[in-house]
Parts: structure tokens; C-alpha cells; sequence
């Protein structure tokens, strides 16, 4: 923790500061007679900030510098907590103030006041005073003693000293510095050989601009392995022909570019330099030694240039060069990296493969015969995470270590603190102060977290660790946003894999927060013992979490954060939190600023809530919550309020306006949620309101949002049928909002009487959004036309539009002049019979970026006509459409004639449809749901063919076969007539390119025989085809087969005589009530087998002679009734080898075998059995592998059941 206390703590003085400067707080302080203490607070701070630095550096190696910094730490957090309590209460009396001053104009305003100001009395606001008073004399004699051994223990405000942070950049810091690099490789080098060949392949390629040069970043955490790809690329033979000169140069802190360029020039020709020289004369030099030659650079290390102005001056003689010059890049930091080069391309090195990680770490420790470590090989890899430097560190660790130590090294984390944390701490001794307290807090997070940007930020905002500069209109979020661009582009995050929405941390990268972080963030999954100093605390979430899981905490009334995690919650498991943590632990927490029950089956929270007066974020979303207690209504300093998906939440807060600092209320997916709490209009700092609801007889609460200026992101307005007055939707006047970017406005689906025309057709008229939007969704619109402004060229940044069930409208409106609209959906528009010009717009290139298009539910529609623009039919209609869907339109006759992007194509009961597009060239998917009525058109590039429900398959079948020429999937499903298969010239053996075939619920289907199918298929599924009596002959002639499925074929005997496919590796057959048996060749011929189910097939009396497969892993056999014995050498060790086995409701099996199941079972479950013999003790005896028993022998649920 020798680094982050210090940076911390800097930070937090700084913010004391800040606080103690608030004019509002001064006041009040004058008030309640201590503002002499505060002024005294910030003199004495002022005098220990001075001498920070120096302490800081000196805690390493002085521990009682390091328990007086401790000690501050404490303090400067107890300060802020007594501050924040001041600034709390002067809030309070203000909203006291100002409700007994209110007018209530209504007898319903006027009853709320004493309930939303309940509790608000002289005698609480005595007490106060003197809680407060006792409190503020502790800080100040703490301080005082803060004050007095930071003279005892040497530290003197000295005029003109230097901070820390100038000694360290002269190099005086006792801090690790990284030794300067060269050209040369030192060692052979593991797992670059692809890298080396993409970057050496852009190195050849003249791609030089205006400035005859180009440059390649390579951009990657610490110890990845970037200086060390850039010197094996620098010495290829290749390279070292193609340029000349070959220059390299450690950058590594240098920011001077005048400097920079002197380094450059003597490496270039040392014969040039002049000690005399000045900037100009040696950027001539350089340019004058460069001119026509095609160079190589390589700027190892950069981390300081980080302004076009410096980059611009550096780069001037590097124009002179010849065209095809290169520069390499090795840097921390992408902004590094786009300042480089104009197009932002960087190439971000990966971590190592496994095996190449093995070979860096086996050729630094050297005792790769050692049985011991082998026996490790797996935990060492985890270790080093794909750091090239993690292995090589660990790898000479282990080295000089006895074996006996090894096992403790790899269960600590010492070993990464000599080599590994000190390259990483590099990265985060750069950070500026207040990044440093950022990445420091995300220490909260175990390996592999995968966090959000938006749910970080909130965080970081609660935790007071983003402030707005008055100089700066920025919002806290914008602020965040650029803190976290910043730790994104420095690498110490990362996008996720899985996910474009989620980040992760390198697994070393958590290390170092977890370093930096030590005592003050706390993980129970990381650390199974808090310390006294532990302010933030997270844990995963479990099942059943009770109160015994938190007795490790320290001291909990200290808790600043309190996080289940994950936040974003997946709901595959229901979790429980015991009553005694919510009324026994919870009201300790009392300095709590964050606190996240996410996922919780949690029905009620205490009335205790409400004395968090810190609270700042409060996540309770996916729990079962009907309401809060109004006690919420009380924490004044809350800004997010998470309730996302709690499905049974039917009331907010009934007060919710006392929260005045409120910026985020997310009510989404709360789907019983109906009525807003009054005056949500005067929480003018909200940035999320994910909907707003206008009940019955209120509709006029829709002026409400005029005041919520700051609103971004999603907004659903629900129930506007009940906005009677159209003035009340002009007063809101969204065209002032610009940041809202997705906006949905939903009416009644109810479209009863009471519903008025021409009132909805204003109302929708004044709520047109500002122009910035991106997406819109308009549903159950009773008007019969819709306003101009939807669909007007100016939404620019429109790139979603969405029109549901407007079933009054008789015309869409003009949405072709849309220029980035990319994805359109039009739903249940009942009354619009054709599509033509006026869906266009007026424009040369309707829909020029259109990729999805929707149409469902359009009873009448006919006609879909293509526009005619000067008297010429338009060309360039719908150029960018990948996708297109259409889905019950049974009167549409026609499509356009050319959709030449087209690749994905779904149609669905459209009875009348004719296809008559020539050529679909990009056509990849075809699905088609009941029948159409014609098909002409070429797709030659179909490889997924998806047709269901058609009775008369083969008016598609056979325009459609001879032009499936790359098909490669095909399913056919409750189609009963398949004869068309059969036709010479259209079977399905003329598809050599088909891999994957579905046949499911064709009740014609009586044999597959005759339908021959192709050689090169990989997956077969028959289902549900209640007729079915016969497979293939030839189904082992089918040497590609690996997937047989088999389901719900009543009438299916056997198996084919001849046997199964040699390559088949999993066969299921499920729900054949006539199967008898299965081919006597199984056990001989299918030597690929890995998994066999059979389920419930109640004729199946046993399997065939021989022996199982040695590759089969898995057997399951269920419900079969009439099974007699299991498969012959299931007891054979030495050819059985069987990972899984499960027998279940076979009750008329009756032998077991006598030899030993396999070595290798890791799970055996036998149960409901009723005539099974026991288990013979020698069988299990050689089951080293087993992990999981069941044996149950009788029909009762009584398992014996053992874990190993």
C-alpha cells in the first residue's frame, strides 16, 4: 500500500479544501459557532500539505512516517464525514425553510407537506448542535496531534524546496525506473511470430501520405512484451535490407522534443552533433541526412508525447524522408497512440497463448524435468495471466527456490511484487492524482469482473472522487467519462471479450489495484480478515448470504461502500440476504455512500435507510421490493437510485422531491410501476428518468418535464392518452433537451371512445424532440396521420425509428430522408393499404443507409410500390439493406424489384407475396414461414435455407434447388409433403456443399431412404415426424456424420442393419416408443463415439454384442422400460473409458457387472432402478477419477450421494 495512501490522501486534502471553501457551509458554521475550528482545519492542513510529499516518499522506509500518514488518512476521512454532515443538515433545514414557505395551491399539495417534512423540530436541531460541537473538538485534537509529530518526526515547511513529483522527474525519486532499452535482443523470444509477421507486412507496405512516412503503434500494458516484439522486428533480415538508416531510440519520460530530436540525430550521425547547436540547426541536420532515404524509427517507451504541438514539431524533418519510411510506436497509451497516427489505428498486443507462456517460463527456470513442476504447470500459466514478463519473473523465482517453497510462492502474491508490480506501478505512478484515487477504488473488483463505464462512474461520483470545476460547465458523468477514457487508454482497462458494453482488468493490472488498495478496499473473495482501516467493501453475492458472512468487518460503522457484486445482475440464481443483515447490520453503516442489494430476494427494506445521510447511490434493482419506505425521501445527498427490473414495485417515495441532488432514477423494466410521486418536475438535476408515467386525471403532470433540462440517455413517456390539453405537451418543449438520444411515447393500446383524434395528433405534434435524437418509438398513436417532424431530414443522428400498432394511420410518413437511419420497424399499421412515394420523402436517395427494415402485422397492406423520381425509377433504393423482415402481410403482392445488400431475408404468412427479384447476390439466410405464392429469383449465395409450415414445398422446392449451390444448412419443418426431394435432378444428394440438415414435424414423412442425402453431411436432426419407420441404408456410407439426432419418432424400429457413420461422435435418441434396437455394428464400427443418450424409449430391450467404443465419454440411458442390462465391457478398464454414466428409471434392469468400472467415471448416477442388484464393492474400487455418486435403488428419493 506504499504508493496509493499517499496519492489518496493527497487527493483527499485537496478535497477538504474545497470543502471548507463552500460559502453556504461557512455560514452555517458562523452559525452554530465553530467556524473558528474550521478556519483552524484548513490553516493546519494547509501546513501538513506542504510536507505530503516528502513523507510520502519517506513511508517506505520509515514506519513511523508511515503510521503518521495512516493516521491522517483516518483523519481526513473522519473530516470529510463531519463536513458532509454539516453541509447535510443545512440541506435539510433549507427544504424545511422552504415547504413551510410553500403555497400549497391544492388541499392534495397542502397534505403533503407535513408528511414529506415530518421530524423537523427545534429540539432534533439542538441535539444536532451538540453532536456536532463534540464531534468537531475530537477532529480538532486529533489534529493537533497530527500537527505536532509532524514536527517531531522532521517535517519543516522549507521555502523553496522542491515537491516530490520535481524530484522525481529530475530522477532523484527513490522510486523504480525502468532501466533504458536497446536494439539488441537479449534472449530467445516466445509467441510473437504472428505479431512479427502482421507488423512486418505493414512495415513493407508503402502507405506513406503526405508525409512519406507512416507510423505503427504497438500498444499494450506493461511487461506484455512491446519492446521486445519491436527489437525482434528490428533486427529481421527483411527489414534491415528494406530501410536504411535503422534508428532506435529509448523515449521513455522525455518530453522535450528539442531534446528528442538531438537523440535522433546522433543515432542517425553522431559526426553532426554540435554542443552548440540550437533547435532549429539540428532539425535541419536532420532533415538534410534524411532527404530520399527510406528510413526506420523506433520510439521505444513513449509516455510524454501527448500534444499535437509537440508531436508536430518532433515529426517536421521526418517529412524530408523517402516515401515508405516508417516509424514505430511502443507505448502504455493509446492517446499516445492516435496523436501518432491520423487514423487512430493502433495494434494492441495480446497476451501469450498458454504454451507460449509455458516456454518463456520454462526457459527462465530451467528444470523442465522436474515431475514437480509439471504437476503445477497449470497454476504457474494461471499466474502469469499472458504477461511474458509474469513468467519470466516467476520462472527464475521458482528457480531459486526449494520445492518445498514452491507451493507457498504460487499461493502468494511476493512473487509478482519483485518484477512484475514495480513494471505495472510505472503505469500508475504516471497517473495524475486524481486518476490515481479512481483506479485505486477498482480494487473493489475480483479477477475477471466485467463492470459497465456508467456503473463505475456512478460509483466513483458517490464516492466523491469526480468533482465539477466551477470554471467548467461539465456535468460529474462527462467528467467520468473522460476519467475512464483516460484508465482505458493507459490500458489498465480493457474492452471485454464477451461483451462491447463491458470492461475488465488484466489479471496483474487487478493485482496492482489490489496492491495500491491494500487495508482500504476490501473483497471478501480476495481477503478473509478486514482491517481497522478498511472503508469499502465488496463480496459476490450467494444464495444465502447471512449476517455471519460480515463478522470479519473491522469496523462497520466506517464502511463507505457496501457492493454485492455483480451489480448488473443475470438472474440465474435466486439469492437470499438474511433479516439480520438488513435491521442488524445495515443501521450500522451509518457512513455508508454507496450501497448495492442488487439481486437480492429482498420484499421491504427497514425504516433505517433513512438514517444513511451519506447515502449518495442506492442500487436495489432484480429485487422483489413493492415499495420503499418514505424513510428514502430523507437521504438528501442522494444522486442514483437503481431500481431496474424490481418486477413487483408498484409505488416511489411519495416525497421523492425532497432529493434534490438526485441525478439518476432508473424505474426500467418495472413493469407494475404506473404512477409518478408528485413533483418529480422540480428534481431539476436528473440526467436518467427511464420512464415517466401520466395516470388518469393527470395528464397534465407532462409539464413537469419542461423543468428536467439535464435529462440523457432513454426516456419513456407512458400514458399520454390522458393529456387532455395539447398546451401541456407544448409547454414541455423537448426541442430544449439535447440530450436525450432514445425517446419512446406510448398511448393507451386501449382504443376506446374516450379517446380524442385530434387532441393525440397536437399532442404528438409538440412533443417533437431535439434534433440530436437517435432513437424513437412511438406506440398505440390513435391519430390517422403523423406530424412532419417525424421522418424530417434534419434528425441527422436518427439511426432507429419504430412505429407500433398506430392503427389509425392510413399512410406512413416520410422517412426515406433520414440519412443514417439504420434500423426501421413498422408494426400493426392496420388502415395503410400501399407503400409509395410519400414513404420515400423527397429525395434522390431514399434510405441510403438503411440496413433493417420490419414490416409485421399490416392487414391490408397490398402494395409496395418503388418510387419514381424525375420521371426515372429510382436506383439506389434501399442500398445498404442487410436485412429484411416481413412478417403477417397476407395481402402483399410484391417487394421491390432489387435490394442488391440484402444477405438476411424472413417471410412469414404472406399467402400472396410473389418473389420476383432477378438476382439476390448477397443472400445468405432464407426463412420462409407459410406459404407464398411464387419464388423467381437466383441466390447465389445462399447458405442457410429455413422453411416451415408450407403445404405445397415443392412450387418453392424446385425453382429453388438447382440454384442452391453453396447451401450449406437446410431445415425443413411441418412441411408433410417431401415427395419434391425425391424428383431426379431436385434431391437432396445434389446438395454437396450441405453440412447441417433439420427435418421436424413432417408427419409424411415415412422412410428417409429414398431421399438420399448428401455425402458431406455433418449434423442430421429428425423430429417429431410421427411416420417416420426407416433411416437410410446408407446412413454409414455417410463418412462426414458426426451429429445424429433423433426425437419423438414413434414409429421408428431400428437402426439401419449396416450400422452408423465411422465418424459419428454423438448419437441421441429420445422419445421412439417402437424402438427395439439399435445396430448391431454400433459397438464394432464407430470408433469416434464420444456420447450416447437414450431416452425414453419403452421398447428397447438392450444393446448390441461387443464392446463400447474406447472414445465414448458420456452414457445416458433414461426411461426405458424394458432395458434388461447395460452395454457389455462397461466393467473392462482396460477398454472402457467412461467419464459419465447415468442410468435412470430403467426398472427392468436387473444385472451388474463383475469386473471394475473404468478409471476414468468422474460421474456415476444410478436411480430408480427398482430390480437392480446392488453394487458389488470391487466395481467402485478403482475410481480414482469419481467426483459425483448417486445410487438409488428403489423408487423413493433417498440418494446415497458422495462428493469427492
Amino acid at each position: 500500500m506504499e504508493v496509493v495512501g499517499e496519492s489518496v490522501l493527497s487527493a483527499a486534502v485537496e478535497v477538504l479544501f474545497g470543502n471548507l471553501a463552500s460559502p453556504e457551509l461557512l455560514k452555517f458554521a458562523r452559525q452554530g459557532e465553530v467556524i473558528a475550528e474550521l478556519e483552524n482545519w484548513k490553516k493546519e492542513l494547509m501546513m501538513i500539505n506542504e510536507v505530503l510529499d516528502e513523507a510520502e516518499e519517506k513511508q517506505t522506509t520509515k514506519p513511523s512516517v508511515k503510521n503518521w500518514l495512516d493516521d491522517l488518512r483516518d483523519l481526513a476521512y473522519d473530516m470529510e464525514d463531519v463536513l458532509d454532515e454539516l453541509a447535510t443538515e443545512l440541506l435539510r433545514r433549507r427544504l424545511k425553510a422552504e415547504g413551510a414557505d410553500q403555497v400549497a395551491t391544492t388541499s392534495k399539495v397542502r397534505s403533503l407537506i407535513p408528511i414529506c417534512f415530518t421530524g423537523f423540530n427545534p429540539v432534533g436541531e439542538v441535539r444536532f448542535n451538540i453532536e456536532m460541537g463534540t464531534k468537531i473538538k475530537e477532529i480538532t485534537r486529533r489534529l493537533d496531534d497530527i500537527s505536532s509529530r509532524k514536527a517531531k518526526l522532521g517535517f519543516y515547511m522549507v521555502p523553496g524546496v522542491e515537491k516530490s513529483w520535481e524530484r522525481f522527474a529530475s530522477g532523484a525519486a527513490s522510486t523504480w525506473q525502468r532501466p533504458p532499452t536497446t536494439s539488441l535482443i537479449n534472449e530467445p523470444v516466445h509467441g510473437r511470430d504472428d505479431e512479427k509477421e502482421v507488423i512486418i507486412e505493414m512495415l513493407l507496405k508503402d502507405e506513406g501520405g503526405e508525409s512519406n512516412f507512416g507510423v505503427i503503434p504497438i500498444v499494450g500494458i506493461g511487461g506484455m512484451g512491446k519492446t521486445t516484439l519491436a527489437q525482434l522486428i528490428y533486427r529481421d533480415d527483411e527489414i534491415v535490407k528494406h530501410f536504411e538508416p535503422t534508428v532506435w531510440v529509448c523515449v521513455s519520460d522525455e518530453s522535450d522534443v528539442e531534446k528528442l530530436t538531438k537523440i535522433i540525430l546522433n543515432a542517425v550521425s553522431p559526426d553532426e552533433m554540435r554542443d552548440g547547436d540550437d533547435f532549429n540547426q539540428v532539425q535541419l541536420k536532420l532533415s538534410k541526412i534524411l532527404v530520399g532515404k527510406r528510413f526506420l524509427l523506433v520510439l521505444d517507451d513513449v509516455w510524454n508525447i501527448n500534444n499535437c504541438e509537440q508531436w508536430s514539431h518532433l515529426q517536421t524533418p521526418f517529412k524530408s524522408g523517402a516515401r515508405g519510411s516508417k516509424i514505430v510506436v511502443t507505448t502504455r497509451h493509446t492517446n499516445v497512440a492516435s496523436l501518432m497516427r491520423a487514423d487512430n489505428y493502433h495494434y494492441l498486443l495480446k497476451p501469450l497463448s498458454n504454451d507460449d507462456c509455458w516456454k518463456v517460463f520454462v526457459k527462465e527456470n530451467k528444470n523442465i524435468n522436474d515431475p514437480n513442476l509439471r504437476l503445477l504447470d497449470t497454476r504457474i500459466i494461471e499466474k502469469c495471466s499472458g504477461l511474458p514478463l509474469a513468467a519470466k519473473v516467476l520462472g527464475g523465482l521458482l528457480r531459486s527456490k526449494p520445492q518445498n517453497q514452491w507451493e507457498h510462492v504460487l499461493s502468494s502474491k511476493m512473487w509478482n511484487r519483485s518484477g512484475v508490480i514495480p513494471v505495472l506501478r510505472l503505469s500508475y505512478q504516471h497517473l495524475p492524482s486524481h486518476l490515481k484515487r479512481c483506479f485505486a477504488y477498482c480494487a473493489l473488483f475480483p479477477r475477471d469482473y466485467k463492470f459497465e463505464q456508467k456503473e463505475l462512474i456512478l460509483l466513483w461520483m458517490a464516492e466523491g472522487l469526480i468533482h465539477e470545476a466551477e470554471e467548467e460547465k461539465c456535468q460529474m458523468e462527462d467528467l467520468g467519462a473522460d476519467y475512464f477514457d483516460e484508465l482505458l487508454s493507459r490500458c489498465f482497462f480493457q474492452p471485454s471479450s464477451n461483451s462491447k458494453s463491458q470492461f475488465i482488468m488484466h489479471d496483474l493490472i487487478n493485482d496492482l489495484a489490489q496492491d495500491v488498495a491494500t487495508e482500504i478496499c476490501f473483497n471478501l473473495e480476495n481477503i478473509r480478515k478486514a482491517f481497522e482501516m478498511t472503508r469499502h467493501l465488496s463480496f459476490i453475492r450467494s444464495e444465502y448470504d447471512v449476517f455471519k458472512k460480515f463478522e470479519v468487518l473491522n469496523k462497520p460503522e466506517q464502511l463507505r461502500t457496501f457492493v454485492a457484486l455483480p451489480i448488473t445482475v443475470d438472474n440465474k440464481m435466486k439469492c437470499y440476504l438474511s433479516t439480520k443483515v438488513l435491521h442488524g447490520l445495515l443501521p450500522k453503516l451509518i457512513q455508508l455512500r454507496v450501497l448495492s442489494l442488487s439481486g437480492y430476494e429482498i420484499n421491504e427494506l427497514p425504516n433505517s435507510i433513512g438514517d444513511l445521510k451519506h447515502l449518495r447511490y442506492l442500487n436495489l434493482s432484480h429485487t422483489k421490493l413493492k415499495w420503499l419506505p418514505e424513510a428514502v425521501s430523507s437521504l438528501y445527498n442522494l444522486q442514483s437510485l437503481i431500481l431496474c427490473n424490481c418486477m413487483e414495485l408498484i409505488k416511489l417515495p411519495i416525497c421523492i422531491m425532497n432529493l434534490t441532488n438526485l441525478r439518476h432514477l432508473d424505474i426500467s423494466g418495472s413493469i407494475m410501476l404506473e404512477e409518478m410521486p408528485p413533483q418529480v418536475g422540480s428534481l431539476v438535476n436528473l440526467q436518467t428518468l427511464s420512464k415517466f408515467f401520466l395516470s388518469k386525471d393527470n395528464g397534465s403532470r407532462i409539464k413537469e418535464l419542461k423543468n428536467l433540462l439535464n435529462l440523457r440517455g432513454e426516456l419513456a413517456i407512458l400514458g399520454l392518452e390522458n393529456v387532455s390539453d395539447p398546451r401541456d405537451a407544448m409547454y414541455v418543449n423537448f426541442k430544449e433537451i439535447p440530450n436525450i438520444e432514445d425517446l419512446i411515447m406510448v398511448w393507451s393500446e386501449d382504443s376506446g371512445n374516450s379517446r380524442n383524434e385530434s387532441t393525440e395528433i397536437e399532442v404528438l405534434k409538440w412533443l417533437q424532440p431535439h434534433q440530436s435524437l437517435k432513437k424513437l418509438g412511438i406506440a398505440f398513436y390513435g391519430g390517422s396521420k403523423f406530424p412532419h417532424w417525424i421522418g424530417d431530414p434534419s434528425f441527422s443522428k436518427m439511426v432507429c425509428l419504430e412505429l407500433i400498432d398506430c392503427k389509425n394511420c392510413t399512410s406512413l410518413p416520410a422517412l426515406g430522408g433520414l440519412p443514417f437511419l439504420k434500423d426501421l420497424v413498422i408494426k400493426g399499421m392496420n388502415q395503410v393499404k400501399s407503400i409509395g412515394d410519400g414513404f420515400y420523402g423527397d429525395t434522390a436517395n431514399p434510405f441510403q443507409s438503411l440496413e433493417s427494415l420490419r414490416f409485421e402485422n399490416m392487414a391490408e397492406w397490398n402494395n409496395w410500390l418503388i418510387p419514381k423520381l424525375g420521371h426515372e425509377e429510382t436506383e439506389a433504393l434501399f442500398p445498404c439493406l442487410h436485412e429484411l423482415i416481413i412478417i403477417k402481410c397476407p395481402k402483399l403482392i410484391n417487394l421491390p424489384h432489387e435490394l442488391p445488400s440484402l444477405v438476411v431475408f424472413h417471410v412469414k404468412e404472406c399467402q400472396e407475396l410473389e418473389m420476383s427479384i432477378p438476382r439476390l447476390p448477397l443472400l445468405t439466410q432464407l426463412i420462409v414461414v407459410g406459404s407464398l405464392k411464387s419464388w423467381d429469383g437466383d441466390v447465389p449465395s445462399l447458405t442457410q435455407l429455413y422453411i416451415w409450415g408450407i403445404s405445397r414445398l415443392s412450387c418453392l422446392w424446385e425453382r429453388l434447388a438447382q440454384r442452391l449451390m453453396v447451401l450449406e444448412d437446410l431445415g425443413i419443418n411441418e412441411c408433410d409433403e417431401l415427395a419434391c426431394l425425391r424428383k431426379p435432378g431436385f434431391g437432396l444428394e445434389n446438395l454437396g456443399g450441405l453440412r447441417r440438415l433439420w427435418i421436424n414435424g413432417c408427419d409424411g414423412v415415412v422412410s428417409l431412404e429414398e431421399q438420399g442425402l448428401p455425402c458431406n453431411l455433418q449434423y442430421l436432426e429428425v423430429k417429431g415426424c410421427s411416420n417416420l419407420e426407416k433411416l437410410p441404408n446408407a446412413l454409414h456410407t455417410l463418412a462426414s456424420l458426426a451429429y445424429t439426432i433423433i426425437h419423438n419418432c414413434p414409429k421408428l424400429v431400428s437402426f439401419p442393419e449396416t450400422g452408423l457413420p465411422p465418424m459419428l461422435r454423438d448419437l441421441r435418441v429420445r422419445n421412439c416408443e417402437g424402438l427395439e434396437t439399435l445396430p448391431d455394428g454400433m459397438m464394432i464400427n464407430s470408433c469416434a463415439l464420444e456420447q450416447v443418450e437414450i431416452r425414453d424409449c419403452p421398447s428397447l430391450i438392450g444393446f448390441p454384442k461387443g464392446e463400447l467404443p474406447v472414445t465414448l465419454k458420456n452414457l445416458l440411458i433414461e426411461n426405458c422400460e424394458k432395458l434388461e442390462s447395460l452395454p457389455e465391457g462397461i466393467d473392462n478398464n482396460n477398454t472402457c473409458r467412461l467419464e459419465k454414466l447415468h442410468v435412470c428409471r430403467c426398472p427392468s434392469l436387473k444385472p451388474i457387472p463383475r469386473g471394475y468400472f473404468p478409471s476414468t467415471l468422474e460421474i456415476l448416477s444410478i436411480w430408480d432402478c427398482e430390480q437392480l442388484e446392488s453394487i458389488p464393492g470391487n466395481l467402485l474400487q478403482n475410481l480414482t477419477s469419481l467426483r459425483l455418486l448417486t445410487y438409488v435403488i428403489v423408487q423413493m428419493w433417498c440418494p446415497l450421494q458422495k462428493r469427492f
